[in-house]
């Protein structure tokens, strides 16, 4: 907006410039001084430009209003510290046939604009809408890749943990696996030892009674 600021300056003079926007988020007024400028100079030109947006959207309300104060870096002749605008034009930014916002200028000198400088202000007004809709559309361009970056990194976690839970699952039966083949000779041997036991103690009972018949 600084370089849009800029180059409205050599179109014609004034004291502040006004540039209305509204986003998704909600309502932008960025505000371009030469200094010095009282601040109820200042804060008369906000409210018109805030007026004339309400005129054309009357079923709007304005909320969360972000203000943005630049201040021209050159220094410039014919600054003013008076503390009403005495001249105040505004144009819609249109893009589209769509209204997105205006742009204003504020000057302590009346009958500062003739014919041919409101008819190279409608001009710049226009060309300005288109690079204004540009950057909006560009900007909303880099959330969505943002946005998509987001996505696209917590899908990858996302299949790194199924990944895992996969791993940990197949790990869990083969493990599961493993401990039933030991668990069925074990249980076997177990579930057979109370007679083997007896048939070991009928062995060793028969070896000694055949012993001792053959020392008789």
């Amino acid at each position: 907006l600084d370089s849009i600021f800029n180059l409205l300056g050599k179109v014609c003079e004034f004291h502040v410039a006004s540039i209305f926007l509204k986003d998704e988020k909600g309502y932008n007024i960025f505000l371009y001084v030469i200094p010095p400028v009282s601040r109820q100079f200042l804060g008369t030109v906000k409210q018109r430009v805030i007026d004339v947006y309400s005129e054309h959207h009357p079923m709007e309300r304005i909320e969360n209003l972000k203000v943005t104060i630049l201040r021209d870096k050159e220094q410039r002749k014919n600054v003013s510290d008076a503390d009403q605008p005495a001249t105040f034009f505004a144009l819609p930014l249109k893009v589209r046939n769509n209204v997105i916002g205006f742009l204003a200028l504020g000057h302590s000198q009346e009958n500062t604009l003739n014919s041919e400088i409101i008819s190279t202000l409608r001009v710049f007004t226009n060309e300005a809408s288109i690079v204004i809709d540009n950057a909006l559309l560009f900007k909303q361009l880099e959330q969505s890749n943002h946005e998509l970056e987001d996505t696209i990194s917590e899908l990858k976690n996302t299949q790194a943990q199924l990944v895992q839970s996969e791993k940990m699952a197949g790990l869990g039966t083969l493990v599961a696996g493993i401990a039933h083949e030991i668990n069925n000779p074990v249980n076997f041997i177990f579930g057979n030892s109370y007679y083997l036991k007896n048939k070991f103690q009928n062995l060793h009972s028969f070896i000694i009674e055949m012993a001792g018949g053959e020392d008789a």
